[in-house]
């Protein structure tokens, strides 16, 4: 099995599980509880609390663990708009029409409660321009969420620079990012960009799933939105998922200490992909890329190199995938959380109908996310038994 959906999900790290191991088995107290074994495991989470902090360069105390980027997003958004809804006052929130499903679904639900919503256009690329969201900003905005790096095509957004540009216009308007597919493989420093909040899942960084978490250093404007005990500060209640806040801690360590290697493979990996491809002759162009363009294509500040969104011309991405997988081979069509990633009928890419595809480059491209597991010998084949796919796929029109 050659496996190509790191964007989706990733292999829990071997550190993420041992130092999870313990507090499955023997060190199962309540990490809430009064007595010593149970104060033991509240040390360890907050220990982990205070790794999470410094690999953002945050203070732990802005550290909330959630069940992962999907609660994360939902809190900010609609945390923000219970607050000001709850004042009687009016909210308006920014965010761009390639944002992960978890802001645009919490977006709808926001605008439900009587919050107005801008959905920003994003260049072909998918990339927000700064002076479109300055020019979005009203007197009642209150809250911007732009995503750092795209999660179906790899694009990094400048977001030190939209944040520097909206807290000039209005230094009230809290700026989120959901940083995602960003921690791990880029650097985040909160402090650097000058952001309010952020989003992270432990699962993406090769740590444990239903666990992530939301920087916010504006908590005071946000309402809770999971009611229960007084657990995170008494922000959000539920009992605290110590073995997974432990594992995902661990997991970002051995992230962070990855990173730079990691990204000069996955470059080495997504260059010989596109080589093999180019030399091949097939029809196929990368979306959201322009490889003819070598001061984008090669910069890092640009794009992050393990996800590949490419469209094959009027063939179906989604039979190609399942060839695909015939050979051994698993990728997806768009992000999992779109149904079961191969996006047909309704859950066509809403990223790449943003970027300005048309149906017929929607429907037959294909996203691969490479990890530290792949070596160039895996993607030898895979480019093979595309090429072949495809040509297939051609000949039965």
């Amino acid at each position: 099995m050659i496996y190509l959906d790191n964007a989706a999900t990733t292999r829990l790290c071997e550190d993420a599980l041992r130092s999870m191991q313990p507090y499955l088995g023997e060190s199962f107290f309540n990490a809430n509880s009064s007595y010593a074994e149970a104060r033991t495991v509240k040390i360890a989470v907050d220990e982990a609390r205070e790794k999470m902090a410094n690999m953002i360069g945050a203070d732990s105390s802005d550290i909330y663990f959630t069940s992962g980027g999907s609660e994360s997003d939902s809190w900010i958004i609609l945390g923000t708009t219970m607050h000001y809804i709850s004042n009687k006052e009016s909210v308006h929130i920014i965010v761009s029409k390639a944002e992960h499903h978890a802001v645009l679904n919490s977006c709808k639900m926001a605008n439900l409660l009587g919050t107005s919503i801008t959905y920003l256009d994003v260049d072909k690329y998918g990339r927000v321009d700064q002076d479109s969201l300055i020019n979005a900003i009203r007197s009642d905005t209150r809250l911007i969420s732009v995503m750092l790096v795209n999660n179906e095509l790899g694009t990094i957004n400048d977001i030190g620079a939209l944040c520097k540009a909206v807290k000039q216009y209005n230094e009230n308007i809290i700026f989120h990012s959901d940083a995602v597919q960003a921690f791990g493989n880029i650097p985040i420093d909160v402090s650097e960009l000058g952001i309010d909040a952020v989003s992270l899942s432990g699962h993406k960084f090769n740590g444990p799933k239903g666990i992530g978490l939301l920087y916010c250093k504006s908590m005071d404007k946000i309402s809770s939105i999971i009611l229960g005990g007084e657990q995170e500060s008494g922000r959000r209640g539920g009992t605290t998922n110590s073995a997974g806040i432990i594992g995902m801690a661990a997991a970002g360590e051995h992230a962070i200490s990855c990173m730079d290697i990691k990204k000069k493979k996955c470059q080495i990996l997504r260059n010989e992909l596109i080589k093999i491809l180019s030399d091949s002759g097939i029809e196929f162009e990368i979306n959201g890329i322009d490889i003819n363009d070598n001061s984008l294509y090669e910069n890092s500040d640009n794009y992050w190199p393990g996800i590949l969104n490419i469209n094959f011309g009027n063939i179906s991405g989604e039979r190609l995938i399942s060839l695909l997988e015939h050979d051994g081979i698993l990728c997806s069509k768009a992000a999992a959380c779109d149904g079961n990633g191969r996006g047909s009928g309704e859950s066509k890419s809403h990223v790449l109908k943003a970027i300005g595809l048309d149906d017929s480059r929607i429907d037959s491209s294909v996203r691969l996310s490479f990890g530290l597991d792949n070596e160039v010998d895996d993607i030898k084949y895979v480019a093979k038994k595309i090429i072949e796919r495809v040509n297939l796929l051609k000949l039965m029109g």
